[in-house]
């Protein structure tokens, strides 16, 4: 007894460090900007969790059977499995208080379970939901949804349990890890929780098959292999473990268990390779399919790694990447963004482990895990043992669902129709970590805003302006990387960014904010001609609130509210796409809807080349001016035309040029 309790010990050890795994692989599936929300989302699921678990969800999952749907009794952790008397309730001098540490050891165990189910649900919602409303979802799954899986399936007395005396389809539901318990639970919740979110903004998908989303790129894949590697190690303890015990046929069905799982998971990696490249078309070997096809295989043989052969295992697991990309073409098809593919791989893969164990499961395999008397009955239909078994798997996978939909799902729906399920839109774009989690100093928030974001680097941190970053330098998402957010846009809010127009010409955008100064030394200018301010500018200057008409070759200088202040050499703005701005604010979220044709700062446009349909003239197009006489400042070197000419260096005072070009703007 004593090695039994410290084999489970050690289970729920090796099942617990799954939550490493997964958030690594979370992690890395989402932007920078949602990096501590995840970690934080992760971490709660483990620390509500025990605390639901060990109050509410363990007492309903083991305690004194109600008619085999749900457990009454025990909600603090006395208990055994099956529903026994607890051990509180034994007199003193009938206590074997190794019972008792068996009961704690199976407690911390199912805990263990328990979280991984949670957080399955963790990353398919990430980026979009309310921290809140993720953390209500998540305390009602771990303490209710699941237990009520756990008390119908792998207690004695369950409606489908396999001990039950009068089991559906004279066999019950088997499964033995998990599959369908654990992951289809997750991956279900998942779904009707992504159902009621919707897509993340800015997500689109193809119409045409095969099936393709657009979507924003994770921030590491270092960090996915890295979750996925931790999650496969898991496992092992997953699977193995869940034989409990470790003597008699519990040893072989523990060493049985570890071996299947390995065959299925490299199998699942190996097909799901070979279906995107061969079936589906792709011209790339992509990471993402190898790692969703370990995690297919892993979750299908969770229900059957203890029944099945070898033949069993790899059927299994090429079976799973089938399953993984059908599940993900349906998905894409019907428009649902799901951040890290959870509803495929363990919604999806977990039904698909449930109807294997009922195909696959040897007669042997059953006999030395299970009731023997049943193994020539429930045994799966390959091994001649006919349907009983698959029967009532299918049936419990219907009930999962069904089960999640009326629970998990309606909950999320409720959540939406109170309005407490998303965040607002610009909260989205800015990040959860901006929004929710920042920790940084606000006197300090010039370096912060200047750190590197995807698509911009830092430098010039050492000059006496506030640097170019943002992301237009390197030509990567514009509109979601320059800056333009809280913590990087407030206080003195100066937002710079640099970048290339179609033409090939180098812009600077600058703005200002709470001090109302403007970048004190910003240059720019033509391909092989530079264009320098003298002197700060106050945004006090600025009194109209009004869109430049874009216009070749000409220098315009403009400022946007009383918040943001632009100089723009080569406008690049299309009409009416710049919002406001509130005074003291400064680019606090202002600048989000600029957009870029073209971020190459190399090269000029061919004459042949029409303009983007942005940059058409339009009649009676509004301009700016300032209230105060515009800066003066100069351009050092030779610049060059649109069409190629070169002309001559001059100085330009409020927009008007002597001794070179003329350049519009007032």
């Amino acid at each position: 007894m004593d090695l039994d309790v410290l084999f489970v010990l050690f289970g729920a050890m090796v099942v617990f460090y799954m939550q490493v795994g997964f958030t690594m692989f979370e992690v890395g599936s989402v932007r920078s900007k949602n990096t501590k929300n995840i970690l934080l989302k992760n971490i709660l699921d483990v620390s509500i969790g025990a605390m639901t678990w060990c109050c509410v969800g363990y007492g309903l999952a083991f305690g004194r059977s109600y008619h085999g749907v749900i457990g009454v009794s025990d909600f603090i952790i006395h208990t055994t499995k099956g529903g026994d008397r607890p051990s509180s309730e034994v007199p003193d001098d009938q206590a074997d208080y190794t019972d008792d540490a068996m009961a704690y050891a199976k407690w911390l165990f199912q805990w263990a379970f328990a979280a991984t189910s949670s957080t399955i649900v963790s990353g398919a919602v990430a980026e979009r939901i309310r921290f809140k409303a993720y953390m209500v979802i998540s305390t009602v799954l771990t303490g209710f949804v699941y237990a009520v899986v756990v008390h119908v399936t792998w207690t004695d007395n369950g409606l489908f349990s396999n001990a039950r005396e009068q089991a559906i389809f004279g066999c019950g539901a088997l499964d033995f890890a998990g599959s369908g318990v654990v992951h289809a639970v997750g991956g279900f919740s998942a779904l009707w929780g992504i159902c009621a979110l919707g897509p993340r903004a800015g997500v689109t998908f193809t119409a045409r098959f095969p099936y393709r989303k657009a979507a924003p790129p994770p921030q590491s894949t270092e960090f996915q292999c890295l979750g996925v590697m931790l999650l496969w190690f898991s496992w092992f303890g997953f699977n193995g473990c869940s034989a409990m015990f470790i003597h008699g046929d519990s040893v072989e069905a523990a060493a049985r268990s570890m071996v299947m799982t390995a065959l299925a998971g490299v199998t699942g990696a190996v097909t799901s390779i070979a279906i995107s490249g061969f079936v589906l078309g792709a011209d790339q070997i992509l990471l993402s399919n190898l790692l969703n096809g370990i995690l297919s295989g892993l979750v299908s043989i969770t229900a059957c790694c203890a029944t099945v052969e070898v033949e069993g295992a790899f059927l299994v697991g090429a079976g799973s990447a089938v399953v993984y990309h059908a599940g993900d073409q349906l998905m894409l098809k019907l428009g649902i963004d799901d951040v890290v593919n959870a509803v495929t791989v363990h919604g999806f893969n977990g039904v698909w482990g449930l109807l294997a164990t009922g195909l696959l499961s040897s007669r042997r395999g059953y006999h030395r895990t299970f009731n023997p008397e049943l193994a020539s009955h429930c045994c799966g239909v390959m091994y001649g043992c006919g349907w009983s078994q698959f029967g009532a798997n299918a049936v419990y996978a219907v009930l999962l669902a069904t089960w999640t939909l009326l629970t998990s799902g309606s909950l999320c729906f409720v959540l939406r129709q109170l309005s407490q399920l998303r965040v607002d839109s610009l909260d989205e774009q800015v990040g959860m970590d901006e929004l929710l989690h920042f920790e940084g100093d606000m006197l300090m928030v010039e370096d912060e805003m200047d750190a590197p974001r995807r698509g911009g680097t830092r430098r010039n941190l050492e000059r006496d302006y506030d640097g170019v970053t943002g992301g237009a330098i390197d030509g990567v998402n514009v509109e979601d990387e320059m800056d333009a957010q809280p913590r990087g846009g407030a206080q003195r809010a100066i937002v710079t960014m640099v970048g290339g127009t179609d033409d090939g010409y180098d812009h600077s955008i600058s703005g200002g904010g709470m001090d109302g100064v403007m970048t004190r030394h910003t240059t720019g200018g033509y391909d092989d001609g530079q264009l320098s301010w003298e002197q700060p500018v106050h945004l006090s200057h600025l009194t109209m609130l009004k869109v430049a008409q874009p216009h070749h070759n000409t220098t315009t200088t403009m400022g946007v509210g009383m918040g943001v202040g632009v100089g723009i050499e080569q406008a690049t703005m299309a009409p009416n796409t710049i919002p406001h701005a509130s005074p003291g604010t400064g680019a606090r979220r202002s600048l989000s809807a600029v957009t870029f044709d073209s971020l190459s700062t190399e090269g000029t446009r061919s004459d042949s080349e029409a303009p983007p349909a942005w940059a058409q003239r339009e009649e009676g197009s509004p301009e700016f001016s300032f209230a105060a006489p515009a800066p003066t400042y100069k351009r050092e070197g030779p610049s060059r035309n649109r069409d190629g000419a070169t002309a001559s260096a001059g100085t330009t005072t409020g927009g008007t040029t002597t001794g070179g070009t003329t350049t519009g703007g007032t």
